[in-house]
């Protein structure tokens, strides 16, 4: 046997070791391929992070992968090896108890495991070769350093000592000896330390890499039977992630149900309560279609579990709506786990299943936001945390996290390094040259810049660490730790497996995304209100369709606190959309998307609404696709459904588009780009013209970056809906439900209460004699704020005032602390929480205003708690001045419910000569203007090339205004840092929608 050809690299790292490895796995496996390996062991620490990556990469190169770990075992660490499916399990579950802190014993995992430990003096080494027999090994690893025949001599005394056998290995932490610096850095900022101090945190030369085979001959042509001894102890591990067989929960099927038989009578009974007993053949056709391929796929248990999900949460009265791909189908239409008809939407369901993708559905499902945590634990509980953990998410260096971390490594100043990042923020890292660094740091050379920069570079897109996906479950019907292994999250009480989604998908695991949305609370809050005061009961499916005063508010723009239509782009879009059906909704929460806008696929469509452009097809066959969207495509099912059409893709190139679309962010834009060079050419072969072939090639490119399929807007325009009815008809108890659902949305307290008052809503101040925590709808258009508007006020402090106030109000302040004391007891009250409440003026109950308030807590003694030392009689001070007022209302819960702040520095600044927001509205096209407000909005979004889009607000409403590129630049400084501003610029009014904007050219602080 050739000792190098049949050599197998078995205690590589990856660079998912988190900060120990500096390759990833596919970077390994090409080299390795490459350098004729016969295999490699991937052993990353503490888990099988990189496991499913490296699965992929094995099998694209056609070497064998090695599944492996590294772990500390009392004074050494251990390289554990699953021989088979049974020794997999084991590793899964022993890193499932070590990560959760379980007990565990190695002996009971130890049978189906190879064991490698350093060729090092060992005080346990007994105990291991009874654990481990004929399946134990040292490793001795050279690494041309002074030690090197030390190393050998000491290998070779324990061989002899312990009749042991040895391997040989590199322990490769890069694939490239180039690597060294990266991984020095990588082990820097794991150690918190910089370069120069990292000492022996660092190796001590670049020899961790894949050599050549020759190399190693060289390197243990004293010890040939060390290189053969990897391939013998590799062709023992006969196990392969392809021998996962992945089942879905079925065990609580009622008897005499298969799971396809269940499946089928409950979309029978929600097609009765959806349609009544008059059902279409179509309605029945596609009922067929999609159970037929559901079965045949095997996903039927899939589909319940997610349907037992739902059900728990409707008799909880938790509001949930499932959204994405999912509402392309009937099935979970009629399960009740999404509420669009996608038979009256014509909605694509290939989009959600397609037996050519070879992937699992994915639904995804909105709940409560403050309720989701109520389904989260529903799911362990039902399942067990052994079947049921969250999904993990990989955090990456990004560009700002890059910059910091690398930087400390370098000895960069904290301050230095935060104008590097600012002047990098609009930039990629190899778009920033070296002499913009230098023109923000005096003492930093020119090379110590470029070594900056380009490690920046390098690290970009590497792990850092391991954290929870937003939502996504997974859940086995066996147990999923010995599947995957199964660690703590950072939340207590939550688990997560050690794969992200894309491995989870690409080794057919299914995942059901349990998502949280704000505005599902807020309309539960809201439905609870108006039941309570107007004795009404709404739900999502009563509010009534099509209202005609609803589309009168959604056309004029008077969206703030409406769900997707509220943003600037959006209530800019909406007097020109004029959306005045359900489906005109849709197109509205979808085109202001960069999909639309990078294909300039906006103005089209709208001057094809407005009549002002002829509706055509670029091809006979799109009329069918786009004729909905006047000939123009808006979301990504118009797009896959053109490229089987017209540009020659089958249903599954054309999934794989989608896909391309999806994850470039993850894979890159090279496989983006073939999919979409193929989808323009295939449209250029039809006759369509290169010009909109261009465009849609664009277009794709734009839905990369963030773009909505059909059935996604169509779920979020449900809720966009029903937000704007309960605003239109009920804005007194619908503020009430938003300020108590926040932080949620688009705008600030203060600027969702002014709108409301301008709706005709009166807003009381808080007072402890009649505010709870929550905002009050205490009668038709009579709100009273609560404790929670407070900025840091304790929850517990407000329950406490609550309880009090049963047996009966407070009658001074004197009365309110003795009580308060004694009840919080041991939980005691502070004067931190006393300035809380005084600095909100929430003590004129009892006669005591703000300023006399804060005298009469400052006479009670210097400690943080306090004896009772009140008098009775507060000293009179002089009242607070119009702009204190404000001032202090801001600075203590973010609301100023009297003069707004425009209207007191209007008074106060006579010579302001700058028009309000109601002259604005009024202006003439193109009349020059000065104008004054609060900021309430910056956006600069990546599509609008360095354009800043401001939203100011005075006591008369919002005003709109355009900063240009040049002009965003010279007045940065005074735009991104000050409250209030004082602009000059001229009105652009569009004669057809009279959409009204402020083009600024000076701006200055008020």
């Amino acid at each position: 046997m050739d000792p190098t050809t049949d050599f197998v690299e078995l205690l590589a790292k990856t660079h998912y070791s988190f900060l120990e490895g500096a390759s990833s796995p596919e970077e390994l496996f090409s080299t390795a391929a490459m350098m004729g390996y016969a295999g490699l062991g991937i052993a990353d620490v503490d888990g099988l992070y990189g496991i499913a990556r490296a699965h992929t990469a094995s099998k694209k190169q056609g070497i064998p992968l090695y599944v492996g770990t590294q772990i500390p075992w009392k004074s050494t660490s251990l390289h554990l090896f699953a021989m088979n499916r049974k020794g997999y399990g084991d590793l899964c579950e022993l890193l499932s108890c070590f990560h959760q802190e379980l007990p565990w014993e190695l002996e009971s995992f130890s049978s189906d495991l190879l064991a490698f430990i350093p060729a090092t003096p060992f005080s346990n080494l007994d105990e291991l070769q009874a654990l481990f027999p004929r399946r134990l090994a040292f490793f001795c690893s050279l690494s041309f350093e002074g030690r090197d025949a030390h190393k050998m001599k000491q290998a070779e005394t324990l061989i002899d000592t312990f009749r042991l056998p040895c391997i040989a290995s590199n322990e490769p932490l890069y694939h490239i000896p180039q690597r060294k610096i990266l991984h020095d850095v990588l082990r820097s900022i794991k150690h918190l330390t910089p370069l120069t101090s990292a000492g022996f945190h660092l190796t001590p030369n670049n020899e961790k890499y894949l050599k050549s085979l020759a190399t190693l001959s060289q390197l243990y042509k004293d010890h040939p039977e060390w290189l053969r001894a990897t391939k013998e102890f590799a062709s023992l591990c006969t196990f392969s992630l392809d021998e996962l067989r992945y089942h879905y929960p079925r065990e609580w099927l009622p008897e005499g149900h298969t799971s396809d038989s269940y499946l089928r009578e409950l979309v029978e009974k929600g097609a009765l309560h959806r349609f009544g007993k008059a059902v279409s053949s179509t309605v029945s056709n596609q009922i067929e279609h999609e159970l037929s391929l559901i079965k045949e796929l095997h996903y039927a248990d899939y589909f319940l579990t997610i349907w037992d999900i739902v059900q728990f949460a409707s008799s909880k009265h938790i509001l949930f709506q499932g959204r994405g791909s999912a509402a392309n189908s009937l099935v979970c239409y009629l399960l009740g786990i999404t509420a669009i008809d996608p038979i009256r939407m014509n909605l694509l369901f290939e989009r959600f299943i397609s037996k050519e993708r070879h992937e699992p559905p994915d639904i995804d499902i909105d709940f409560e936001h403050e309720r989701r945590e109520e389904v989260i634990q529903y799911i362990y509980t039902r399942y067990g945390r052994a079947r049921a953990a969250l999904t993990a998410e990989v955090i990456c260096f990004r560009k700002k996290s890059a910059l910091r971390e690398v930087g400390k490594t370098l000895g960069i100043r904290a301050d230095e390094i935060e104008r590097f990042q600012l002047i990098s923020k609009k930039r990629p890292l190899d778009q920033i040259p070296v002499e913009d660094l230098q023109g923000e740091s005096t003492h930093l050379s020119s090379e110590l810049l470029a070594k900056y920069l380009a490690l920046c570079q390098e690290i970009y897109g590497l792990p850092r660490h391991l954290g929870t996906h937003v939502g996504g479950f997974v859940l086995s019907q066996e147990k999923l730790s010995r599947m995957i292994p199964i660690e703590k999250a950072a939340q207590a009480s939550r688990t997560i497996v050690q794969w992200d989604k894309n491995d989870l998908d690409n080794l057919n695991f299914t995942r059901v995304d349990i998502l949280g949305l704000g505005i599902l609370t807020a309309i539960r809050k809201c439905f609870e209100l108006i039941q309570e005061v107007y004795q009404v009961q709404l739900s999502l499916s009563t509010i009534p369709a099509e209202d005609p005063k609803v589309y009168d508010a959604i056309c004029k723009a008077d969206t703030v606190g409406v769900f997707q239509i509220e943003s600037r782009a959006q209530m800019n879009m909406l007097p020109r959309l004029k959306p005045r059906t359900f489906y005109d909704l849709v197109v509205q929460v979808a085109i202001v998307r960069p999909g639309p806008i990078q294909g300039e696929m906006v103005h089209p469509y709208l001057r094809r609404r407005q009549g002002l452009e002829e509706v055509d097809y670029p091809h006979p066959e799109l009329e069918a696709i786009l004729k909905k969207t006047y000939g123009v495509p808006l979301f990504q099912e118009q797009i896959m459904k053109m490229a089987m059409t017209v540009a020659g893709f089958s249903g599954g190139e054309a999934d794989e588009l989608r896909r391309a679309m999806g994850i470039w962010r993850r894979d890159g834009k090279n496989r983006l780009s073939l999919m979409g060079e193929k989808f323009r050419q295939g449209l250029i072969k039809k006759g369509i013209s290169q010009e909109f072939a261009d465009r849609i090639f664009s277009q794709i490119e734009g839905f990369a970056e963030y773009g909505f399929p059909e059935s996604h807007a169509a779920s979020f325009a449900l809720l966009a809906y029903a937000s704007a009815y309960l605003k239109v008809y009920y804005p007194d108890a619908y503020m009430v439900a938003l300020l108590n659902s926040q932080p949620m949305g688009f705008y600030n307290s203060h600027t969702l209460l002014y709108d409301a008052m301008r709706h005709g809503v009166t807003v009381q101040p808080i007072d402890i004699n009649f505010s709870a925590w929550d905002n009050s709808l205490i009668s038709p258009h009579l709100i009273r704020l609560g404790f929670r508007e407070i900025f840091g006020l304790r929850k517990s402090v407000s329950q406490t005032i609550e309880r009090l106030r049963k047996t009966r109000p407070f009658f001074g302040f004197s009365d309110f602390i003795s009580r308060m004391k004694e009840a919080l007891a041991p939980d005691v009250l502070t004067k931190r929480d006393l300035f809380f409440l005084a600095s909100s003026d929430c003590f004129q109950s009892v006669h005591l205003k703000r300023r006399e308030a804060f005298w009469e807590i400052q006479k009670l003694g210097l400690q943080d708690s306090f004896d009772l030392k009140s008098s009775e009689d507060p000293l009179a001070l002089p009242p607070e001045k119009a702009w204190e007022k404000v001032t202090q209302d801001f600075h203590s819960f973010g609301i100023s419910l009297g003069e707004h702040p425009m209207a007191v520095l209007r008074s106060e600044r006579t010579n302001l000569n700058a028009i309000d927001s109601r002259s604005i509205h009024k202006a003439k096209n193109n009349q020059k203007v000065k104008h004054a407000g609060m900021v309430v909005s910056r956006q600069m979004p990546p599509t609008a090339n360095g354009v800043l889009f401001l939203t100011l607000e005075d006591e008369w409403g919002l005003s709109n205004l355009i900063v240009w590129k040049d002009t965003a630049a010279k007045y940065k400084q005074i735009l991104w840092t000050h409250s209030f501003l004082l602009v000059e610029g001229t009105i652009q009014r569009d004669p057809k929608s009279q959409v009204l904007h402020l083009i600024v050219t000076s701006v200055s602080p008020l």
